[in-house]
């Protein structure tokens, strides 16, 4: 059976020990809930909050650190500022003036992405056994599923029609425009050589795009999940 390493971050306690059976969508490891925040911002700030915007330094959606700066007010002499008490991602209340902070549910939980028997068992990783083939990748963001199709090294975008919906792309790297064309159509996700760095679609960065071409056809997995970036060929 392949073998697939899953990375356990420093804050997670492990769920599983060595020889467990485990199904897809089991957790491996968990970290304590962290709470969601929600501050005042026209409060702290002493703002309208009609006039909120002005002295924001995050968008909605946007994801932040712990202690990052997200909001100030600039003075004569001095400056308020707030900065982010958890990592997560925003969402605003304009009519009330607040910014709620979601906890990033990636960093608490570590799920199994496939049918799997225990292998190994330590403070940094597990080891499975799985019953799928696994080919890693470098990085991504997103998980979706779906069939395999190679368009080659440069996607044009006129190469980009309706013949791709519902399928992931196998290409070296792709533009800003034909990733939006892409996600208009409803494509399901791309394996590149190169970061794309968009979340525009799921996503997953290979060595080698032509080690994915005997499996052109086929259902595919991407599965990223903190500093776990794998296919999974069904």
């Amino acid at each position: 059976m392949p073998q697939l390493i899953i990375s356990i971050s420093p804050e997670q306690n492990l769920k599983v020990e060595s020889g467990d059976k485990l199904e897809a969508g089991d957790i491996i490891a968990e970290a304590e809930d962290i709470k969601s925040a929600k501050l005042n911002i026209s409060e702290l700030l002493h703002v309208k909050p009609d006039r909120l915007a002005n002295h924001l330094l995050v968008k909605e959606g946007e994801a932040v650190e712990i202690g990052q700066l997200i909001a100030q007010k600039k003075g004569v002499f001095s400056s308020t500022t707030i900065k982010s008490p958890i990592s997560g991602t925003i969402s605003f209340s304009n009519e009330l003036g607040s910014i709620l902070i979601q906890p990033q549910d990636a960093s608490s939980i570590t799920i199994c992405p496939c049918k799997a028997i225990v292998d190994e068992v330590s403070s940094s990783s597990v080891i499975i056994n799985s019953d799928k083939l696994v080919i890693a990748g470098s990085s991504g963001v997103g998980s979706t599923q779906g069939e395999l199709r190679e368009l080659g090294p440069d996607v044009d975008f006129f190469d980009v029609d309706d013949r791709l919906r519902g399928k992931i792309v196998i290409t070296a790297t792709l533009k800003p425009a034909v990733l939006a064309k892409m996600k208009a159509l409803g494509v399901q996700g791309v394996i590149v050589e190169r970061d794309i760095n968009s979340s525009v679609l799921p996503f997953v960065v290979v060595n080698k795009i032509s080690d994915l071409t005997d499996y052109t056809g086929q259902q595919a997995k991407l599965y990223n999940e903190g500093n776990n970036n794998y296919i999974l060929i069904m």
